[in-house]
């Protein structure tokens, strides 16, 4: 046999055999390891076929309360965090913004008497128990700890909560002590996603790990109640400031895990935990991330926290830098407001070459453009005149144009990075800026800005070149009603940086700088 007929045999055999595989083996083929991949997503059925449906709903003990509640407040550097031995669940959880006049209170966790959308509510398969005991209470210099019992079918659930006092972390342990009477069950964990009930247009979003092992958000109008994630590291939900999620899992508790998805938007994370057996012990320890989508805060925890950013991506850097430079301006005139005018400044310094070189180049660009059209007109006869007179205006004066709009595409970048800042900024929530603006995250109550930014642009426009004075009044009256959603810091930066350029035109034109 040759070698030619001995590699096409070769090949037919592994065609054969990849044919095989693919089209008649793979349809018998366990996908069980495929299918636990962490953060693999799968969709449960409503009853129980191949896999077991979601369990959204806790059967709780009927056994009456006989002690009476015990309410635990822990106040950390930064929050205060209030415990209910109902539940021995977090009631509360209100984080502390000092300044230098005030102290603000912002809270992610309310009171509610849904006993499931309680934060940290274990559930099992049957009779949960509701009323806990608090057995004992704890500090060091790192952490303030607190343990809750509660009874049931003749078993004991422990909880211990570790709060961190200078990062925003807490850890919890879940301890089932069963006896030979008590049944089989599992464990599941629930934590509902951060509320912010002044905030007009909040948007809640899933977050967990994909299969890659990078963090996916999913907007709660996107979310499909029937699926799941195996076993996934990071879980949780987020909404515009805070985020509220599991970043570790010491002993593998999260075998699956959902969303419980309740009016109003309000979004629970459900943990599913093992399957466990009578007369057997079990400990479990997770760590939990609630706190401000802050990345020095963030990393202090989990540093992948930090992709749920909403400035992560090729600007990220940018935007890290220009949100530095808003806080260091801050330390130094304590208002925001005045720290975004500053930094607006800043920028037109910075920008300030390159923006009169690039005037330069349009203004020489309008003449070449003249000149061609003169040029057009004297030979519209004779093509061939035509392009030699066209060359040789080029081979003098160049083409501007590419040079003229370089200067003005620098500056997209950072107007977009700095609006994701000034966005998403949560250190821009409820901060004051000067009389009517007081909340620069919030669109301006009164329109004042927006009107400005139209007049500002009008101005410009009219300092410009005329053909172009209808295009510009027209663009003005759609981006100032645009802005009017924006957020009060976002637009006053845009206001002021169109305001300067005026200045900057009125100022060149007078010394005749261009």
């Amino acid at each position: 046999m040759n070698i030619k007929n001995m590699l096409v045999g070769v090949g037919i055999v592994l065609l054969t055999n990849w044919g095989v595989d693919y089209f008649i083996l793979s349809r018998y083929r366990t996908k069980e390891l495929q299918e636990y991949r962490s953060g693999q997503v799968f969709s449960a059925p409503e009853t129980e076929q191949t896999f077991r449906p979601l369990k959204l709903g806790v059967a709780f003990s009927q056994a009456k309360r006989v002690s009476p509640v015990v309410v635990t407040e822990l106040n950390t550097d930064w929050g205060a965090l209030t415990f209910t031995s109902e539940g021995a669940a977090l009631e509360r959880l209100e984080f502390i913004r000092k300044n230098d006049q005030t102290e603000d209170v912002i809270t992610t966790i309310f009171p509610t008497i849904e006993r499931e959308h309680k934060a940290f509510i274990v559930a099992l398969d049957q009779n949960t128990p509701y009323y806990y005991n608090l057995v004992d209470t704890s500090e060091d210099d790192q952490y303030f700890f607190l343990t809750y019992e509660g009874s049931y079918e003749k078993g004991l659930l422990r909880k211990r909560f570790a709060v961190a006092k200078h990062i925003y972390k807490i850890d919890l342990t879940i301890e089932l002590l069963a006896s030979s009477h008590a049944i089989q069950n599992q464990i599941r964990l629930f934590l509902p996603a951060p509320v912010m009930p002044d905030i007009k247009y909040d948007t809640v979003s899933a977050l967990v790990n994909n299969i890659k092992g990078s963090i996916e958000k999913i907007p709660y109008n996107k979310l499909n109640g029937q699926e799941g994630w195996w076993a996934p590291t990071i879980f949780g939900t987020e909404n515009k400031y805070f985020v509220h999620a599991l970043v570790a899992d010491q002993n593998n508790f999260a075998q699956r895990a959902y969303f419980l998805m309740a009016p109003e938007n309000r979004l629970i994370s459900i943990l599913e935990g093992p399957s466990v057996v009578p007369q057997e012990t079990y400990s479990w320890t997770m760590s939990f991330y609630c706190g401000p989508k802050e990345a020095h805060a963030m990393n202090q925890v989990n540093t992948q926290l930090e992709e749920t950013l909403d400035y992560s991506g090729i600007l990220a850097p940018l935007s890290k830098l220009l949100l530095k430079l808003l806080n260091f301006l801050y330390e130094y005139v304590h208002n925001y407001g005045l720290a975004i005018l500053l930094l607006t400044v800043l920028i037109k310094l910075i920008m300030l070459p390159f923006t009169i070189s690039g005037e330069r180049g349009l203004k020489k660009s309008n003449e070449v453009q003249k000149k061609m059209r003169y040029l057009e007109q004297k030979y519209k006869n004779d093509p061939e005149k035509l392009r030699i007179a066209q060359a040789e205006v080029i081979k003098k004066h160049g083409l501007p144009q590419l040079a003229s709009c370089l200067p003005m595409l620098a500056q997209f970048p950072i107007f977009i990075a700095l609006s994701r800042v000034l966005n998403n900024s949560v250190d821009l929530y409820q901060a004051p800026f000067f009389g009517w603006i007081t909340d620069l995250s919030a669109p301006d109550p009164y329109y004042i800005l927006p009107a400005l930014l139209i007049g500002g642009m009008i101005l410009q426009g009219l300092s410009g070149d005329p053909a172009q004075r209808m295009v510009t009044l027209t663009a003005a009256l759609v981006f100032g009603a645009v802005s009017a959603n924006f957020a009060a810091g976002l637009v006053l930066y845009i206001c002021a940086s169109t305001l300067l350029s005026v200045m900057q035109i009125m100022i060149q034109k007078s010394v005749k700088a261009v």
